[in-house]
């Protein structure tokens, strides 16, 4: 149950920030931008930090409560 918090929610606040962005930068910035663009590997950058400022609240809070180990 321990590992399914860790990784449920760690995972989950990942995957808002990446899809979040990209679905942004996809289908509204660009309208269907290809995957083998300099554009698409650019905006995957960008979503990287979005995934840092929704997924670090989430860690946070998990090591906070011991849930999680801190690195």
């Amino acid at each position: 149950m321990r590992a399914f918090k860790v990784d449920f929610f760690s995972l989950t606040s990942w995957q808002v920030g990446m899809y979040s962005w990209m679905a942004i930068a996809i289908f509204v910035i660009y309208n269907n931008l290809p995957k083998n663009s300099f554009n698409f590997w650019f905006m995957i950058q960008i979503a990287m930090m979005f995934v840092f400022f929704t997924s670090y609240p989430v860690n946070y809070i998990l090591i906070k409560k011991g849930i999680k180990k801190g690195m």
